[in-house]
């Protein structure tokens, strides 16, 4: 499956996330350049796998947080996303949030609103949109931005289903 995401091109057999692909992934993560300056977060459905839960996913999401420069910004989603396609065949879904929002008990906070990076406006498979964010705005080459809302409709959904969010395991120096 050929992918491009970003300035990321790569043609990937996908594999499905286990605790070892993530932790060897984390060890190359940590390694970047000025990975230090931010809280890095595990959260969604791969989270939910490490502690048992049968759910299937097939990507592993991280948010960081702290450092608001864009370049470092930039470097680090589009390093973290890269080694996964290329040397893991997963997608790390590597985000920017200038706040974290409550991931957990279910959202009943009511609605919060944050404003995200991410490496790109679309996600295309095997020369196909699969994924497009219309409100997204290109701030670098590899850096778009976008205002968001907490939880999305998708999260809505699934906590209306039962689902029940868990606290973001904050992964630096584990």
């Amino acid at each position: 499956m050929k992918i491009k995401y970003g300035d990321i091109e790569t043609d990937v057999i996908w594999k499905v996330p286990t605790k070892e692909i993530f932790e060897s992934w984390k060890r190359d993560f940590f390694k970047l350049e000025d990975v230090e300056l931010f809280d890095v977060y595990l959260v969604g459905g791969f989270l939910g796998k490490l502690y048992g839960k049968t759910e299937y996913t097939e990507d592993v999401d991280i948010i960081l947080t702290g450092c608001d420069d864009r370049k470092k910004i930039e470097n680090l989603i589009y390093e973290g996303t890269k080694l996964g396609l290329e040397k893991y065949q997963i997608f790390f879904d590597v985000l920017w949030f200038d706040n974290l929002p409550p991931y957990y008990d279910n959202m009943n906070v009511g609605e919060y609103k944050t404003n995200i990076y991410l490496l790109s406006d679309k996600w295309i498979v095997d020369g196909k949109v699969q994924k497009q964010y219309n409100n997204a705005k290109q701030v670098r080459k590899n850096l778009w931005g976008m205002y968001c809302s907490f939880p999305t409709y998708k999260q809505k959904q699934k906590i209306d289903n039962g689902y029940v969010y868990l606290k973001p395991m904050l992964i630096n120096g584990l």
